[in-house]
């Protein structure tokens, strides 16, 4: 368990160092792009994102929960991943001209043709990521992944502002990726070369199929606003939606993600060793919405001086957008993990019927509300949340015997610390009333008010979270200590 929680704040310190570099460079590019220009890359991205999760083809996913991995499995997932990877890079660039022409855009051509060449250096690092994560080398990743977001960031920030446009985004990001792998190479374990072969392509491949469509079926899920509003609704009502998503999808890319990078791993070695995964599930749906919940309850409150003060006032727009989706993000946190569970239990059958149900429906849900605004789709994907919920439900409920009475009791406290952290925001809100010539001080009392009542409601409400603090207080004053009586010495 130590390692678990050694390896989660470690995880939880990379994302949020990255999050911090990521806000400086997105407020200046937010003044630098506009949103038609935001809108060109999110298009050609969404389609690059797709393509990802074929290349990836659920690679790292099998070495991760493999049983018994060998050199040979190794070096045979290195070999699918180099063929598909290169191939993939071929057909975008081929395809390019076809998605520009479909959405009379040729600047999208430009992004996709920059973005294709990052899947011929990502096979040098992927599998060696993997190994990381299953081995919880979470140290390592922390370097990695921190180098190559202050390379990202850097370079679209001074091409942004040499006027290279939509396409600074593109270059940023096949510099991060180049960065991850020459950084990755270092890491290897074992130090060693991993020489691609095919000997073990059918027992990779029996797994990675499905893995690679499960995943498909996400990615397409997550840039099907892009994909279909990108059509139906122009460009900068995308570029609208996508810095909308951008923050409120930071909880998930700095959180959320974090806990997943660890819970996987974590879920699939107590499959591994015959252990009952519910109650873990459990605890850890209740900690991911005490930290969920009143992130999301704040942005929705104090969206529009956010929006305001990070992105500048032709971004308005998204302010109702960011919490519509801040709804949604609420109901997402009662399953984030829930795919991770049926992964880690080897049961990718089970989670691919769950994704192509949920798939359905939000494309569905968009097509429908796209012949409207920007601001319906938005609302439709909170009906695609909350379906989600009771999908994933049904698969997990036979295999962990849980119900939703138990999910209620591991949330319930979570929901008193939200409502706790959400009365000085409110106040805020209400009776600062946030406009152009009043930003800072309601965010800022807003802020305060928030963390104090969060501490308050964990601890007034005796949350189980409340332990992990103390026992990290204790932890820290102990070496702290220690610390100063070694040096007296």
């Amino acid at each position: 368990m130590t390692s678990v929680r050694m390896s989660l704040l470690i995880s939880l310190a990379e994302k949020y160092s990255v999050t911090v570099i990521n806000i400086g460079s997105t407020l200046i590019i937010a003044r630098l792009l506009s949103p038609e220009e935001i809108g060109v890359y999110s298009v050609g991205m969404a389609f690059v994102a797709v393509a990802h999760t074929l290349r990836d083809f659920g690679i790292g996913n099998y070495l991760i929960q493999e049983k018994e991995l060998t050199q040979d499995r190794i070096r045979t997932a290195a070999g699918i991943t180099l063929l598909l990877a290169w191939s993939l890079a071929l057909l975008l660039a081929l395809g390019s001209g076809w998605i520009a022409d479909f959405y009379n855009k040729p600047e999208t051509r430009s992004v996709m043709l920059i973005l294709s060449l990052s899947f011929v250096v990502i096979p040098f690092s992927s599998p060696t990521l993997a190994l990381l994560r299953r081995n919880m080398s979470f140290k390592a990743l922390y370097q990695i992944r921190i180098i190559s977001a202050v390379i990202h960031s850097t370079v679209a920030v001074v091409l942004a502002w040499q006027g290279y446009s939509f396409a600074s985004l593109a270059w940023a990001s096949l510099a991060g990726v180049t960065t991850t792998a020459i950084i990755a190479a270092l890491h290897r374990p074992g130090q060693r070369i991993i020489w691609p072969n095919f000997v073990e392509w059918r027992r990779v491949a029996s797994f990675g199929s499905k893995s690679s469509i499960e995943a498909l079926i996400t990615e397409i899920g997550q840039n099907a606003v892009d994909i279909i509003a990108g059509r139906m609704l122009g460009f900068t009502a995308v570029g609208i939606f996508s810095r909308a998503k951008g923050l409120v999808s930071m909880f998930e890319r700095e959180f959320t993600n974090a806990v997943i990078q660890v819970a996987f791993p974590a879920f699939a070695s107590g499959h591994r060793a015959g252990l009952d995964l519910k109650a873990p599930y459990l605890k850890a749906i209740g900690t991911l919405t005490v930290f969920a919940w009143p992130f999301y309850a704040f942005l929705a409150l104090m969206a529009y001086p956010i929006i305001r003060i990070m992105f500048g006032d032709q971004w308005d727009a998204a302010v109702p957008l960011v919490q519509i989706l801040a709804v949604g993000g609420m109901i997402t946190a009662l399953w984030s993990l829930a795919g991770q569970v049926l992964l880690g239990m080897g049961k990718i059958d089970q989670l691919l019927k769950a994704r192509v149900i949920t798939l359905t429906v939000r494309v569905i849900c968009i097509v429908w509300a796209a012949n409207y605004s920007i601001a319906h789709v938005a609302a439709s994907q909170v009906v695609y949340f909350v379906l989600g919920y009771f999908v994933f439900f049904q698969f997990l409920k036979p295999l962990l015997k849980f119900s939703h009475t138990d999910m209620i009791l591991a949330t319930w406290k979570s929901l008193l610390v939200t409502l706790s952290s959400s009365i000085v925001p409110a106040f805020a809100l209400f009776y600062m009333q946030p406009g152009p010539g009043n930003l800072w001080m309601p965010l800022l009392v807003g802020s305060f008010g928030m963390g104090v009542g969060w501490l308050a409601g964990i601890y007034g409400f005796n949350h189980s979270f409340s332990d992990e603090i103390t026992n990290a207080v204790r932890l820290a004053i102990e070496r702290m200590r220690g610390g100063t009586q070694g040096s007296s010495n």
